[in-house]
């Protein structure tokens, strides 16, 4: 009997049957945390998230909690509440994929309408489309109410000013103005491009 074999009887999970889905969720949740060859260890492992030691060292602990404190997973993950904090009684959550891919660590979160919120779930919620959402809110540094509400530029329209080209979203980035003056003062007022560029932001 190989020792993996042993393991799973151990745990008297396994034996002789389907691994069930929390068993794998258990089994996943050490990998990431505790296997350095692992390729998710760098995002969980490796920058301090860990397990309850008593479930690490116990499924049986771990199912019985679980149960306890959130019941079935069903088709559901089992995410954290705080994504910088390990898998914890009190920080652990049953979460629907869509939720769970919006609250990783790498995703963007704002404040919007009193609440602070991941780009996915403001897109959802404004019909903006999401990729669009994530180039204003962290290419070109748009606020929140600036990304929502402003419309597309005509097509992909550049500006030539000083004898370089870029759209306009470039050219807020490198003038250090807001795309919502630039946009309004060359669609709305009909300025000029040097006279948009150039006049003082009030």
């Amino acid at each position: 009997m190989t020792r993996k074999r042993q393991e799973l009887e151990y745990h008297g999970a396994t034996a002789g049957r389907k691994q069930p889905k929390l068993y794998q969720i258990w089994a996943q949740i050490k990998q990431r945390c505790f296997n350095k060859k692992n390729k998710k260890y760098p995002d969980y492992g490796g920058r301090g998230i860990d397990m309850d030691p008593r479930w690490k060292e116990s499924f049986a602990t771990f199912q019985a909690d679980i149960d306890r404190l959130l019941g079935s997973c069903k088709d559901r993950s089992l995410g954290r509440k705080d994504v910088n904090k390990g898998y914890w009684p009190g920080n652990v959550v049953w979460e629907e994929p869509k939720v769970l891919n919006r609250n990783t660590r790498k995703n963007h979160f704002v404040m919007w309408k009193g609440k602070k919120r991941s780009i996915g779930e403001v897109s959802e919620m404004t019909g903006v489309d999401h990729r669009r959402l994530q180039d204003r809110l962290v290419d070109q540094k748009m606020t929140i109410e600036e990304a929502v509400t402003l419309p597309l530029e005509p097509g992909i329209e550049f500006y030539t000013y000083k004898g370089k080209t870029h759209k306009l979203s470039g050219w807020a980035e490198i003038l250090k103005k807001p795309y919502s003056v630039l946009y309004d003062r060359i669609h709305k007022m009909k300025w000029s491009v040097e006279d948009a560029f150039e006049r003082p932001v009030n």
